[in-house]
């Protein structure tokens, strides 16, 4: 055979592995993201939702309605937001972080926390009711803790774990507002606190948990026997004992509903 012929066959040849080789590549790529894209939808899929569901009186919260604590006073509520953080599930032997995002629950808006659930063995569900130390001297963030969200002591460095603010005629302060802005972060100021629940019941293995509903109830934050009423205590909106005394409630006031 001729050399030029030898010449053109040797590089039809060096072509058609050239193409070979590429199509190879292409097609081990696709089964690539293909394969994470199923192991990605596969751990979206254990995921929980957690919904904050607030109450009082027995009944569903409701903007500028009327209701009455537990001193016997009328109150309405126009805002009611606070963070979650820390987000823990647990069994008896092991703790798997769940999320370590700043969620922002905003009373009167569908607000979801969707985290990942990283293991089918839990019985507790700890998470913290505000934002740790490391936050606050962070100076102002994005997300949720961005200063729009109205969250941000702009005079006082940190922000607020807790706000509640509404009117009520048996408050002595102007325009008969209440005003509840529960933070501090240093010291015997700490107003951060920490919700632990513990999950009853039996479950079948195969069972995921798909959905966690936690009642936030009212009319556990005031109490008359310890003489918090709004009469009393119209307005917090400072760090110190006040705020710290107050802060210790916001447990107390939820409670899983399944």
């Amino acid at each position: 055979m001729p050399v030029k012929d030898l010449l053109l066959m040797n590089k039809a040849e060096n072509k058609y592995n050239l193409n070979f080789g590429k199509e190879y590549a292409f097609r081990i790529f696709v089964a690539a993201v293909l394969f994470f894209s199923c192991a990605n939808a596969s751990f979206a899929q254990d995921s929980v939702r957690i919904i904050f569901k607030h109450i009082a009186n027995g009944k569903p919260l409701k903007k500028d309605s009327v209701y009455t604590n537990a001193c016997g006073e009328k109150y309405s509520i126009s805002r009611l937001q606070y963070y979650v953080t820390g987000i823990n599930f647990s069994s008896n032997n092991s703790t798997t972080q769940a999320n370590k995002e700043v969620f922002l629950v905003k009373a009167f808006s569908d607000t979801v926390l969707r985290v990942p659930l990283l293991s089918r063995k839990h019985k507790f569900l700890t998470f913290q009711i505000g934002v740790d130390s490391a936050m606050h001297v962070a100076g102002a963030q994005r997300g949720a803790l961005d200063p729009l969200n109205n969250m941000y002591w702009a005079w006082n460095t940190g922000y607020v774990h807790y706000k509640m603010e509404g009117y009520s005629t048996n408050s002595k302060s102007d325009l008969a507002r209440i005003e509840y802005h529960i933070g501090g972060f240093e010291g015997g100021n700490k107003a951060m606190q920490q919700k632990n629940i513990y999950f009853t019941g039996k479950k079948k293995k195969s069972e995921k948990l798909k959905e966690i509903i936690i009642t936030v109830n009212l009319d556990e934050f005031w109490n008359k026997e310890t003489g918090f009423c709004i009469a009393a205590q119209p307005v917090v909106m400072k760090p110190g004992k006040e705020a710290v005394d107050i802060s210790r409630r916001l447990p107390l006031m939820m409670e899983v509903e399944r």
